[in-house]
């Protein structure tokens, strides 16, 4: 399963409006969720401002000590995909979002994600 930011943001952040979603959704399935590398820099992000660097560094390590979560950077061929698939779709949707499309799309899986545009454009796919 490929984690969009929406997800993440919500699994880890007891005030967001999908937080009980999230937690009941993780907690329902234990397949290994992967975390392409542009996600994690998105959620680092989004924790940052809201909580600061410390927290969002919090964040990563809990990820990164759960054995569920696996971690992907893009390799060349990803790259070029993904670049083709937002060629291809040339949605308003944000470069990150782009990744977790290609990579749901390659494992033929819809995205863990709670952006319905997102979610939208990963079901046109299938």
């Amino acid at each position: 399963m490929i984690a969009d930011s929406s997800f993440l943001v919500a699994l880890f952040h007891p005030d967001d409006k999908f937080h009980s979603k999230a937690v009941s959704e993780f907690a329902s399935n234990e397949a290994t969720i992967t975390v392409p590398d542009r996600i994690v820099e998105e959620v680092l992000t989004v924790f940052s401002y809201r909580k600061g660097w410390k927290h969002a560094l919090q964040i990563l390590g809990k990820m990164r000590s759960n054995s569920r979560f696996e971690f992907r950077r893009l390799s060349e061929r990803d790259w070029g995909g993904v670049i083709e698939m937002s060629v291809s779709i040339a949605k308003k949707i944000s470069f990150a979002d782009y990744v977790v499309l290609y990579l749901s799309s390659a494992e033929d899986q819809l995205p863990l994600t709670y952006d319905r545009q997102m979610l939208k454009a990963a079901k046109a796919r299938k």
